[in-house]
């Protein structure tokens, strides 16, 4: 979130002053009247906006995931005291199994979406007939 923010402010303040000394005429490191200018300028600005999307989208990764993982917390220390009471049964208990032990969407790939994780049912129906 730091680099996001860092990257904003510094990319506002660069293209600010650039902005800012062209209007008032002054001689400019960088010629944007040739093609060489312009499709250097149009490079930097390409790798700008590239690295403030990829910086975005790690930042709200970050948060979706520790949200899960509370959310998870949570959903865990429900499991827990339902064990303790003896009120759960087998098809409630598959639910919360599978709401705990499926995967997480990070949100960095676009076609991430996965299902619950396959087997708990089989897993649980093996480890209570074996008892």
């Amino acid at each position: 979130m730091l680099a996001l923010v860092a990257s904003v402010v510094l990319g506002v303040y660069y293209l600010h002053d650039l902005f800012v000394s062209w209007l008032m005429g002054q001689e400019l490191n960088l010629k944007l009247q040739n093609i060489q200018g312009v499709v250097i300028f149009g490079s930097l600005l390409a790798v700008y906006t590239f690295l403030l999307r990829t910086f975005s989208r790690l930042t709200f990764s970050s948060f979706h995931l520790m949200r899960d993982a509370e959310e998870r917390e949570q959903l865990t220390y429900l499991y827990l005291a339902l064990s303790q009471e003896k009120q759960i049964d087998e098809s409630s208990r598959s639910i919360v199994l599978q709401a705990l032990f499926s995967r997480s969407e990070t949100g960095l790939l676009t076609s991430e979406g996965g299902p619950t994780m396959p087997g708990v049912g089989e897993i649980l129906k093996s480890a209570t007939s074996s008892k």
